[in-house]
């Protein structure tokens, strides 16, 4: 796993469910990812959204794109926020190589965009 932003591995609570294997990475919008090497892989599945203790996250919502390592698209891209959590499920990888998960953040009432905080991977899981 790699990321061209920070990330902090730890348990973490998303919406009151702790997760044991998690990722936090930086919500810092274009041009920087959360990417996991994934060939040979057949799915890819985790719980995306903002723990409940982090910091920088009242009133945030966060736009992600889950795309291969050529920008296509892997599935529509979706939005979480503090107890919005979004299940990624059984995602086909199609023959990727790798998934690179990308983050713009915003202010939910403004629509301003926003940086400075955290979005989590709990419980991530690359299967055959």
């Amino acid at each position: 796993m790699d990321t061209t932003g920070g990330r902090v591995a730890s348990e973490i609570t998303i919406s009151g469910t702790q997760y044991a294997y998690s990722v936090s990475f930086d919500c810092v919008g274009s041009g920087h990812y959360l990417a996991y090497a994934v060939a040979g892989s057949d799915y890819f599945s985790a719980t995306a959204g903002i723990a409940d203790n982090a910091s920088n996250a009242d009133r945030v919502a966060a736009d992600i794109v889950l795309s291969d390592q050529n920008g296509k698209p892997l599935a529509s891209p979706f939005r979480v926020a503090r107890h919005h959590p979004r299940q990624i499920e059984r995602l086909p990888l199609r023959g990727a190589a790798r998934v690179e998960i990308a983050c713009d953040g915003h202010d939910e009432r403004t629509a301003h965009p926003l940086r400075g905080f955290l979005v989590t991977l709990g419980d991530a899981k690359i299967e055959p």
